[in-house]
């Protein structure tokens, strides 16, 4: 899918950052946007690190099913809302 782009371990600080400030399920990264783009167009991609996948699970946006993770409807609806 174009327009995605390799993680880097500043998103992984981002996350981190986020994670802590404890910051509402409705605003969300743009990098966690992508990363819920890339799992419902190739959801057996294990290119999103441990912390992103878990940042998704917690808000409801992700479940691991069968050890793969899929998007839940909460995710599947804010890819269509497109933010």
């Amino acid at each position: 899918m174009s327009g995605l782009r390799t993680w880097t371990s500043e998103d992984d600080a981002l996350l981190r950052n986020l994670a802590a400030s404890g910051e509402s399920t409705a605003a969300i990264a743009k990098r966690e946007f992508e990363a819920l783009r890339q799992i419902a167009a190739h959801p057996a991609t294990r290119h999103i690190p441990s912390t992103l996948q878990s940042r998704l699970k917690d808000i409801g946006y992700a479940n691991e099913v069968l050890g793969r993770l899929v998007l839940t409807d909460d995710g599947l609806q804010r890819i269509a809302m497109g933010k």
